[in-house]
């Protein structure tokens, strides 16, 4: 049971960062007597999609890259229940910063402790209207930094079909390629390369990959400079039709049918990667976990890298282990912490307020 006590009346809510990528917690204990704001999807309780477009706003709210809905039921020892819902209310599926803020907050609230090793099961509504549900290991190490170790939900699995890539847009490089799922030029987004970089031939190799959330890891010449994030915000609404989910009438038509999560990484050496993220249903990101982990495997996939790696990111670095071989990774584990920004209380008359 929580340790936190709440006033009758007062919704409370925490935010948190991992390396500058922040999210917003509600404790559905805390907000269970809410039924305007929060909505029941298959059985499970979450967060009404106005509600989180309006808390993750800067302007209309507190200001968060997305939001946090768990621990959702009582469950078993060791087991915890969590949806990840993006900054637009779109589901996220994976992520490894969220499940990293997560673990920290069932710390400081009192439902695990430092040594303890347990499950956070996410739960994600498919397009289907079936929910799918990721398993992530998670371990509080503990040490002066009160590091926190997530295994990604499943190993990666690589390739066009593994995130429902368009085959009339994204092109495999050549036969091995295409058997491997390991270098793929992605039109539309070469196209914006090549519109930032005023060259024909930029962002011509991209890495096709699930982790439990879709990724297109993108590499780059050890001479060739990363688009930093104003020149990602200045891209904006071209990446945002690559990477956002399209609705259901321009699937068809999309790069990717359910979206995806877009990297540009440099390899500086066999243990540095260095990476610019662009978060689908988010946008330019200072961090991210589950983006740092598919960087890291498709680095390792490509043999560029051991499987030790260190992700040099915006908002700093994560470590990340991988298993396996480099054609057939069995587990991913990211390292890290996270901190604590804001215990507080939201006002009613600010949720009244609808964005759209």
């Amino acid at each position: 049971m929580s340790t936190f006590n709440q006033p009758a009346g007062e919704l409370r809510l925490f935010k948190y960062h991992a390396l500058g990528n922040s999210y917003l917690i509600l404790d559905p204990r805390d907000w269970q007597n809410e039924p305007e704001l929060i909505e029941t999807r298959g059985g499970v309780p979450q967060p009404a999609s106005r509600l989180v477009r309006t808390l993750c706003d800067e302007c209309w709210g507190i200001g968060s890259n997305g939001l946090l809905f768990g621990p959702i039921a009582p469950t078993g020892a060791g087991h915890f229940q969590l949806r990840i819902i993006n900054s637009d209310g779109t589901p996220a599926g994976f992520s490894g910063n969220g499940v990293r803020i997560f673990a920290e907050y069932l710390r400081d609230a009192g439902y695990a402790r430092t040594g303890e090793r347990f499950n956070v099961e996410i739960i994600e509504d498919a397009p289907s209207g079936n929910a799918t549900r990721n398993f992530a290991p998670v371990h509080l190490v503990g040490g002066d930094d009160l590091r926190i170790d997530v295994t990604i939900p499943q190993a990666p699995r690589f390739g066009m079909a593994a995130i429902a890539a368009n085959a009339q847009l994204v092109h495999a490089n050549d036969a091995a390629a295409s058997r491997t799922g390991i270098s793929f030029t992605v039109a539309p987004l070469a196209a914006i390369g090549s519109r930032l970089t005023g060259r024909t031939d930029a962002w011509p190799s991209s890495t096709l990959l699930d982790i439990g959330n879709p990724h297109c890891v993108t590499f780059l010449d050890s001479k060739e400079p990363l688009p930093d994030l104003a020149t990602l915000h200045a891209a904006d609404d071209a990446l945002r039709s690559i990477a956002f989910r399209p609705d259901n009438t321009r699937r068809d038509q999309a790069a990717f049918a359910n979206g995806s999560n877009l990297q540009w990484a440099r390899v500086r050496d066999r243990a540095h990667v260095e990476l610019m993220i662009y978060e689908r249903g988010e946008g330019p990101t200072m961090a991210s976990g589950s983006s740092a982990s598919a960087a890291a495997s498709a680095a390792f996939a490509r043999g560029l890298v051991d499987a030790k790696v260190d992700v040099i990111m915006p908002g700093g670095t994560l470590t990340i282990r991988i298993d396996g071989t480099s054609d057939r990774i069995s587990a991913v584990t990211l390292s890290g912490f996270a901190t604590r920004v804001l215990d507080g209380k939201v006002d009613r008359r600010a949720l009244a307020v609808r964005r759209d």
